[in-house]
């Protein structure tokens, strides 16, 4: 089953479940990094990626390093 998203805010929402989640573990490291700068990220990220499906998506969030992401936010 092919799922399309009609906006990136639908597919934020969908998505959204992922990012609380990755959210709340690094709050758990003591590291304040929000879903928002999460989602900024991985945008950047998936805008070389083909054809990327929703669980693959999914699976960048959820194993995404705390150290990718602040090198991220330091540039």
């Amino acid at each position: 089953m092919d799922v399309k998203f009609n906006s990136l805010a639908e597919l934020y929402h969908r998505l959204e479940p992922a990012l609380s989640i990755k959210e709340a573990e690094f709050r758990r490291l003591d590291l304040n990094i929000s879903k928002e700068m999460i989602w900024q990220y991985l945008s950047i990220k998936w805008q070389t990626t083909n054809n990327l499906l929703l669980h693959k998506m999914v699976s960048d969030i959820l194993n995404l390093k705390h150290n990718e992401i602040i090198e991220f936010i330091n540039k």
